[in-house]
């Protein structure tokens, strides 16, 4: 009687927005938009973003915004985790025989805490590479780069609070570490060791050479890795700050 009464809801609820939707692990996901109802599945929106989840997940549905009591990430289902970086291929400038060059990135998704579930929050990885200006003077630029393309920030400046703001957002995709259910493309992972690469074409550093360069992978709600490489003859302090 209670999934007809459920059912009911949600089918009278259709294309209304700002409702919320309580999952029997006891997460809530506020401020939605239900798109339509498929067999054995709900469709809805937030963030610009849609994505379907099953009957069997779903408690209680509220038309009401229940936004001051939206749960965190711990309650959303998501796994908190350390992110390591196995390996970094950098080239030393920008061009190889007139083709633009590829860092590459291999790093190690593990997961923490007791909370048995395999599914996180795509790390959010930002590189920032130090290369001179090219002008007489000898001034230095630092670009920037990000993966995947939803960890873009409307920010042109150094921002951690431009990139706190976007961790939560619908758009995030979901990766999952270890057995079945594995994203397949851009995020997924190796199924047996939680290992991904990334292959970042670095436009706009030309033929400039690298002197620097600086990496932070954020996870969940903060920053979980960092890696960094100055050129022996270059002293620059934290640079990529001055972005």
């Amino acid at each position: 009687m209670k999934k007809i009464i459920l059912y009911a809801l949600l089918a009278f609820s259709v294309s209304l927005s700002g409702g919320t939707l309580i999952f029997k692990d006891g997460s809530k996901l506020s401020d939605i938009k239900i798109i339509s109802i498929r067999a054995g599945g709900l469709i809805i929106e937030k963030d610009g973003a849609r994505k379907t989840f099953p009957f069997s997940k779903i408690e209680e549905y509220f038309d009401s915004d229940m936004k001051s009591e939206e749960s965190t990430d711990e309650m959303m289902g998501f796994c908190d985790y350390s992110v390591s970086i196995i390996d970094i291929k950098m080239p030393k400038d920008g061009k190889d025989k007139g083709e633009v060059t590829n860092c590459q990135i291999i790093y190690r998704v593990t997961r923490k805490g007791e909370k048995i579930t395999d599914k996180v929050r795509a790390p959010y990885l930002y590189l920032y590479i130090l290369v001179h200006d090219g002008d007489e003077y000898g001034n230095r630029e630092i670009i920037r780069f990000y993966y995947p393309k939803e960890a873009k920030i409307s920010s042109k400046k150094y921002d951690k609070v431009a990139v706190m703001s976007i961790l939560s957002s619908f758009k995030r995709p979901t990766v999952w570490l270890g057995g079945s259910g594995m994203r397949e493309g851009a995020n997924a992972l190796s199924k047996s060791t939680g290992e991904g690469k990334i292959e970042i074409p670095l436009k706009n550093v030309k033929n400039r050479k690298i002197l620097a360069y600086h990496i932070e992978v954020w996870g969940n709600d903060s920053i979980v890795c960092e890696k960094d490489w100055t050129d022996f003859a270059v002293k620059a302090g934290r640079w990529w700050e001055r972005y």
